[in-house]
């Protein structure tokens, strides 16, 4: 929900609707992932790395060239 906060140590994944913050890989894992089936979220951030704003459909959030990357969420 907005103004909902989760945060992990490693991947988050959300069967459902993102749309709080969400910063995985909080001790700095970057090969952390956030995944929703909706996301809308405020916030996110993997290890040190923020993307404010985002929105879009079934997808992973990872982290390629220094960058969070957002792409189609499935089974690979």
């Amino acid at each position: 929900n907005p103004g909902a906060q989760i945060m992990a140590g490693g991947d988050i994944i959300v069967w459902g609707r993102l749309q709080g913050s969400a910063h995985a890989g909080a001790f700095g894992d970057m090969n952390a992932v956030v995944c929703a089936l909706e996301m809308t979220p405020t916030l996110i951030k993997i290890a040190d790395l923020t993307v404010r704003n985002h929105k879009g459909k079934a997808e992973m959030a990872r982290v390629k060239e220094q960058e969070i990357v957002f792409t189609k969420w499935d089974r690979s």
